[in-house]
């Protein structure tokens, strides 16, 4: 009989405390805000895939995906700059995006192609005979 109540008392331990984690991580992802966007080349309009989105200071940011967009969740309230990048590109820079709780932020880049430059590079190739001596 006491076997069975320490299992109920358990059971009851172990559902209470899985209510309450799950409770409790409600509220830490409450009063967070999004940021959804687009990014698209400014000469075409069409959308680009793989353009990186950073918020400057932080580690957090994110890439578009095939139709260009992106999506940045659980932020919290603030005032954040966003640099958006991309090979090819001119980096796009945007301040004072306003983050709200419970609120979606909605933007949209359009990007400048940009010509990378580089040194010019000289390659030559010289021919050279080797002999082949058999080997006993």
């Amino acid at each position: 009989m006491i076997k069975k109540a320490r299992i109920f008392l358990n059971r009851i331990l172990f559902t209470s405390f899985l209510l309450l984690f799950s409770l409790s991580g409600n509220a830490f992802s409450r009063h967070k805000g999004t940021i959804n966007g687009s990014v698209a080349d400014k000469a075409t309009g069409e959308a680009l895939p793989g353009v990186n989105i950073l918020i400057a200071g932080t580690v957090l940011g994110t890439t578009t995906d095939m139709n260009g967009k992106f999506s940045i969740r659980r932020l919290p309230p603030g005032s954040y700059t966003l640099k958006v990048s991309m090979i090819g590109y001119e980096m796009a820079e945007r301040k004072n995006v306003v983050v709200l709780p419970d609120k979606t932020t909605t933007l949209h880049f359009d990007l400048v192609e940009s010509v990378i430059e580089t040194q010019e590079i000289l390659v030559t190739a010289n021919k050279r005979r080797q002999s082949i001596q058999d080997t006993p």
